[in-house]
């Protein structure tokens, strides 16, 4: 996913992490993500997509990552106009959301500082490990990625991603390194970025785009252009943006209703689009990014889930992240 506030093809957009239309190089959740480099958690596939929507990029408590298709027996709400009633504590609620993004962008910007203060500060590898839940149809529709059979490269629906930012005090990284496991974890993909170059180690020798050029500067995907994104949004056609406090987390979901539904791209007609993160209002980190759409018949389809178990500073990588760096970084001074 290049970064998680971008736009893809295939409207989702975390989108990201939604979302899966244009997908490139592996792994990296999403996720409202967020970094401009190509995300890991998306390999470059033949897929096509006929929903032209965007898709920011990927992040992402407490949400099970199975195969839920949820039926509705109503069409897809349109921005609301809800009396901006809040509960007796004060606080916009699911009955009673927030409606005005001024304000919702201004919690925004306190919870992503909150977590850029939690996390920068001094030098180190910043440490990342998603739940990322997408169904294997949507991410290549031809059932394989250059030759490769999509249930080798991911294994299940659901994997685990695991990345590495070497950040310096002010939080800006130049390499980046992470995987995929599957259940049993097993390594299903590997990937990094260094000496300038994105390198997508599963594909080497498969693609002429497994490496590229990458930004030599950046941020890792905490939320900080998310407030950009929405601002950039909120004026777009038949989209709304609402928000809310639910126990410890600020809930902002993006809903979009197309004029007439869309075919996706294994033929289901889509009606609208819901982008969904969960920030954890005690650490300000990105709990959940989450990307629905609902089908012509009402359906609720999970296209994209991207929850975040572990966020933290370290000082070294583990064996298995050292050796994909070094291997990527002999790959980049071959080339």
């Amino acid at each position: 996913m290049q970064r998680k506030f971008q736009y893809i093809l295939m409207g989702a957009g975390l989108t990201l992490f939604v979302i899966l239309g244009a997908l490139t190089f592996l792994l990296s959740p999403a996720q409202a993500s967020h970094s401009s480099d190509v995300t890991a958690n998306e390999p470059i596939t033949n897929t096509k997509v006929t929903l032209n929507e965007e898709r920011p990029s990927t992040t992402s408590t407490t949400s099970t990552t199975t195969n839920t298709t949820v039926a509705l027996n109503e069409q897809l709400p349109l921005a609301a106009a809800p009396e901006e009633k809040a509960n007796s504590s004060g606080l916009s609620t699911p009955e009673n959301p927030e409606t005005d993004v001024t304000k919702i962008l201004e919690q925004i910007r306190i919870l992503v500082e909150k977590n850029e203060a939690n996390l920068f500060g001094k030098p180190g590898w910043l440490y990342e490990k998603h739940e990322y839940y997408s169904p294997l149809k949507y991410v290549s529709n031809t059932g394989d990625i250059y030759g490769i059979p999509v249930t080798e490269l991911y294994g299940t629906d659901t994997v685990t991603n695991e990345e590495w930012y070497e950040i310096d005090a002010q939080g800006y990284f130049q390499q980046k390194v992470g995987h995929m496991t599957d259940a049993n974890g097993t390594i299903r993909n590997q990937w990094a970025t260094t000496n300038g170059q994105f390198i997508a180690l599963s594909l080497v020798g498969v693609t002429e785009h497994a490496i590229r050029p990458a930004d030599t500067i950046n941020k890792p995907p905490l939320g900080s252009d998310f407030p950009a994104y929405l601002e950039m949004v909120q004026s777009e056609k038949q989209t709304s943006i609402t928000a809310w406090y639910d126990a410890d987390q600020y809930v902002v979901v993006i809903t979009k209703v197309n004029d007439e539904p869309k075919m996706n791209i294994v033929g289901e007609f889509v009606q609208g689009k819901q982008t969904k993160y969960q920030f954890n209002l005690e650490t300000g980190a990105i709990q959940l990014f989450e990307v629905t759409y609902q089908t012509a018949n009402g359906e609720w389809i999970i296209l994209e889930r991207s929850l975040l178990l572990e966020q933290s500073v370290v000082e070294n990588l583990p064996p298995e992240a050292m050796q994909a760096l070094n291997e990527a970084s002999t790959l980049t001074e071959e080339n």
